[in-house]
């Protein structure tokens, strides 16, 4: 229950389709019950935060003068998240090279210096950088495929493919079967994985066998 006296803010991130919040509940009864949206708190000391990418969603959820556009990061702002995530000190200009590759995306900025921070001192940013250029020219013609379902939306942007990619054969030259794992999840629901396929067992071993036929994965 929020206290009306005191400061709150409720954030409600990558409401993308607005219908959940907006369509009638159904309870146990049979009945209709009001929309979740009416269930939001109200109040003078606090504030609701709604993040989306869809702004048809945002214009059904807040008046059109509460929206906020937000806009590419910028250049300086880029250079001064790099600094800030890698917490060393590295040579301005490499990193400035490398942001500018990342396409000055933050998710990127941020996969690529957790990556360098925890390598360190064995990759340094330039290290990072050539690796990057070197995906970047190995797998153009997937990333480029505008055809497929590779991209979260059409603003999606080939820096950030790859520094999961990066991070992903770094995972797969460390822990084989972290990475299988990783290789199998990702054909669940994020919200839905099954806890016994975390723990192991015979049912784990025959999903594996079965996706592993379908998919090549490797077994653990």
């Amino acid at each position: 229950m929020f206290n009306s006296k005191e400061q709150w803010l409720l954030i409600l991130d990558n409401v993308d389709d607005a219908a959940f919040l907006l369509a009638t509940q159904s309870n146990n009864s049979g009945s209709a019950s009001k929309p979740l949206r009416e269930y939001l708190p109200k109040g003078q000391s606090g504030r609701v935060l709604i993040t989306t990418r869809s702004r048809e969603a945002a214009l059904k959820l807040v008046e059109p003068c509460d929206v906020i556009a937000v806009g590419p990061m910028d250049e300086a702002d880029a250079l001064a998240l790099f600094e800030k995530k890698l917490g060393v000190q590295e040579d301005k200009n490499e990193i400035s090279g490398l942001a500018t590759a990342l396409e000055f995306m933050p998710l990127a900025i941020v996969q690529a210096a957790a990556y360098i921070s925890e390598r360190a001192p064995r990759c340094s940013v330039r290290q990072y950088l050539e690796q990057f250029q070197k995906s970047d020219r190995k797998r153009t013609s997937l990333l480029d495929h505008e055809g497929g379902q590779l991209r979260r939306d059409r603003e999606a942007k080939n820096s950030i493919i790859i520094t999961w990619q990066i991070s992903f054969d770094y995972i797969r030259q460390a822990r084989l079967s972290a990475a299988d794992l990783l290789s199998l999840m990702c054909f669940f629901d994020p919200q839905g994985i099954p806890e016994a396929l975390l723990k192991g067992g015979k049912m784990t071993r025959t999903i594996y066998r079965n996706l592993a036929k379908a998919t090549n994965l490797r077994m653990i």
